[in-house]
């Protein structure tokens, strides 16, 4: 049985909107012709709760920014304004993908290997849930 006939209506029309807001949050040229966004992660608000305090707000800028996009063939991970970082990484390259909890911080680690050399890549802080949905969609993958 799929896993859409078996959601109620109101969790089916929560996914939907859900996949509406992280499709829009990746540029459509930057993907190739045949892929699919999957799920989009940035940092919880509350876990950066300091930082909004310390910048007066401005914090928010930057953490809509700070991306982590799983689409059907890759991850992208962007980060920064002004001077951006952004990597795209094939899910192939994907060796373990793992959930951490620090506190009330929540991360996704990925380990990846690239031309030989292995690297861990911390995705965070964010909600509990919001991280063990992004390691559960990066597993499913790989």
């Amino acid at each position: 049985m799929e896993a859409s006939l078996s959601r109620t209506p109101r969790a089916e029309r929560k996914a939907q909107k859900r996949r509406a807001r992280d499709s829009k949050s990746v540029r459509r040229d930057t993907l190739f012709p045949d892929e699919e966004v999957v799920m989009a992660a940035t940092p919880a608000r509350f876990a950066s709760l300091p930082k909004y305090v310390f910048t007066l707000g401005l914090y928010e800028l930057w953490r809509r920014r700070n991306t982590a996009v799983v689409t059907n063939q890759r991850i992208l991970f962007g980060k920064g304004i002004f001077d951006r970082n952004e990597q795209s990484i094939p899910l192939r390259n994907v060796m373990d993908v793992a959930f951490r909890r620090r506190g009330l911080n929540s991360y996704a680690e990925v380990a990846v290997t690239k031309r030989g050399k292995s690297s861990v890549t911390m995705v965070g802080p964010m909600t509990g849930s919001g991280a063990r949905r992004l390691v559960s969609e990066i597993l499913r993958r790989t």
